[in-house]
């Protein structure tokens, strides 16, 4: 899903416990429950990607600073 790759973490948190929200509360079709956990799924490797990212660009940071 290309809306994902745009959110930032913290709105992708927020759609994350929509979706799940929605899981809990709401009678759905299995149709419509796999679309949910499919959306849920990207959110989170969507996250997962931008947490990596960033873990590098700290590494990067910490280690000029350091001089290595």
């Amino acid at each position: 899903m290309a809306d994902e790759k745009e959110l930032t973490i913290e709105e992708s948190f927020q759609k994350l416990d929509q979706i799940i929200e929605q899981m809990q509360s709401q009678d759905l079709s299995l149709e419509d429950t796999f679309r949910l956990y499919k959306q849920g799924v990207s959110l989170v490797e969507g996250c997962n990607q931008k947490i990596d990212k960033i873990q590098c660009d700290i590494q990067l940071l910490a280690g000029a600073a350091s001089g290595e």
